[in-house]
């Protein structure tokens, strides 16, 4: 419940700041949660490769200077929502070539074990799904930091997008347990834990394609 509501109060309160005209603020809560977020992934990094860590934090840390320096506060603001939502695109995406299991497929495997033809379809049929919606989520959040009001790139950002993601989300949820009522579900909160608890690493892994 706490990374649940911390996923709530982070976009609320970039709004917030964004609309008190204090994009200087937003921009440093911003760089801080994703620096946190980055953190456990440079850890784990850092065991195996050290130099490459301290390569990649170096190239990062360089990145982000030459960019403060070259651009104003707006811009550098701009750029993540661009960024995030193109590497969920491609996260998800990548997944579904012939070759691969799709990455809800993976996910519903983590849950159920092997999928039968019509899951296997339907997890296809959703993680194409995921990967139009971060498309198109990207393509929003460069339209209007080219062409609206910054208040108005907030709300759709900071705001309407994840109220995409999550009617998305559990609307699909609501929807697979009518279609298919005759499995069990696993609860939202119950997915979440199984995925925090080495699940991740679990899914990335998959590669065969589904059944």
């Amino acid at each position: 419940m706490l990374v649940l509501g911390a996923l709530i109060a982070f976009p609320l309160t970039l709004h917030v700041l964004v609309l008190a005209g204090q994009a200087g603020l937003a921009l440093a809560l911003m760089a801080v949660v994703y620096l946190a977020l980055l953190a456990p992934l440079f850890r784990q990094l850092y065991k195996r490769q050290p130099a490459a860590a301290t390569g990649m934090l170096i190239l990062l840390c360089s990145l982000m200077a030459l960019l403060a320096w070259q651009l104003d506060k707006l811009a550098l603001l701009y750029l993540p929502p661009v960024a995030i939502n193109l590497w969920l695109m491609l996260l998800f995406g990548a997944t579904l070539r012939k070759d691969s299991t799709p990455l809800i497929s993976r996910i519903a495997r983590l849950e159920r074990g092997e999928l039968t033809p019509e899951l296997a379809a339907y997890t296809r049929r959703l993680t194409w799904i995921w990967t139009w919606l971060f498309l198109g989520m990207a393509l929003e959040s460069l339209l209007l930091a080219l062409f609206a009001p910054l208040t108005l790139w907030s709300w759709f950002v900071n705001v309407w997008n994840y109220v995409l993601v999550a009617t998305l989300f559990l609307g699909e949820q609501l929807y697979r347990r009518l279609r298919f009522t005759r499995y069990d579900h696993a609860s939202p909160l119950a997915l979440l834990r199984l995925m925090r608890g080495g699940g991740w690493q679990s899914v990335l892994k998959q590669r065969r394609s589904a059944p």
